[in-house]
């Protein structure tokens, strides 16, 4: 018997599945199923070369029509060594009819043994018994089972749910992809082309796998503040090559110093906030002025354009 969930054997040596018969003359199985006298059946299956450097053997069926548990015709049918790569089957076939002398009993039926010629080895896998003169088609309904053993890969699986715990793959494909995630949607591809992050705990973590960069060809919209409290490679929260800008909103800074070459102050006065402090053509022309008690007091004014 070949088994390779047990012994240390190739996938490939059973044909369908994970087990397969290796049968020779002395070692062999058999197979039996019900009949009636006078009736044609139809018996197949799959020869294939031994692994391991056996010698090939040819295939041999000995069929017994049987009466109750006793045996009243046997015949024997023989095929030649399977011409075929080792890994590989050749599907042969026999047609015989039930003999009259198994009518009558408690039991009608035939039985076949599986084995070779000689003391040579043979693979045998995916048997087949039908009714009439010709073989059905085999399917042994094992291609997703394959799939899962990594032995064939197909080119489309069309499923209503998949499941699992790792699904790898260059492309994952859906008109309505969601990964679950604590009874919760955890990513949702959404039919107008966006994609939610959602997270069931509350918190959405990026970057917690040694990512370096997370990169936004366009824009990063924020509709309800964002909070930094690390910071980056350079040991700053905010770091940009561009233009900040704020369209009416504030910017306070706690217990902080601002760093740069130059200020400029431009358009209309913003606020009368104690400590406002502003640049342009007040009341004295041209100057400084600062936001006391609520009223703007100068501190120096009267600039030229010189």
């Amino acid at each position: 018997m070949i088994d390779a969930l047990v012994y240390d054997a190739p996938t490939e040596a059973a044909p369908f599945g994970l087990r397969a018969g290796l049968f020779n003359q002395s070692n062999y199985v058999a197979q039996r199923f019900g009949a009636t006298a006078g009736k044609q059946y139809t018996i197949s299956f799959h020869a294939g070369k031994p692994y391991g450097g056996l010698a090939a053997g040819a295939p041999r069926l000995i069929i017994e029509h049987m009466k109750d548990e006793s045996v009243v015709a046997s015949e024997t049918k023989d095929f030649p060594v399977p011409n075929a790569n080792v890994g590989e089957v050749v599907r042969y076939g026999v047609t015989i009819t039930a003999n009259a002398g198994i009518a009558g009993g408690r039991t009608s039926s035939i039985r076949v043994r599986f084995l070779t010629t000689n003391g040579n080895w043979c693979v045998f896998d995916g048997v087949q018994a039908v009714s009439g003169n010709r073989a059905a088609p085999y399917d042994a309904e094992d291609s997703l089972w394959k799939f899962g053993q990594y032995r064939i890969k197909l080119d489309a699986v069309n499923v209503r749910k998949l499941y699992g715990d790792t699904i790898e793959g260059k492309v994952v494909r859906s008109a309505n992809f969601q990964v679950p995630y604590k009874n919760s949607r955890a990513v949702v591809d959404h039919s107008n082309g966006n994609v939610s992050f959602n997270a069931a705990s509350g918190n959405v973590h990026l970057g917690n796998m040694n990512t370096n960069e997370i990169i936004a060809d366009k824009v990063v919209r924020v509709q309800n503040g964002m909070s930094i409290r690390g910071v980056n490679e350079n040991g700053v929260g905010i770091e940009t090559s561009k233009l900040y800008r704020s369209w009416g909103g504030d910017i306070e800074l706690n217990n902080a110093i601002i760093k740069t070459p130059a200020v400029v102050f431009g358009g209309n006065i913003p606020t009368t906030q104690d400590g406002t402090l502003w640049y342009g053509n007040g009341w004295q022309g041209l100057g400084f002025y600062v936001a006391i008690g609520g009223a703007w007091h100068t501190v120096s004014a009267g600039f030229g354009a010189g």
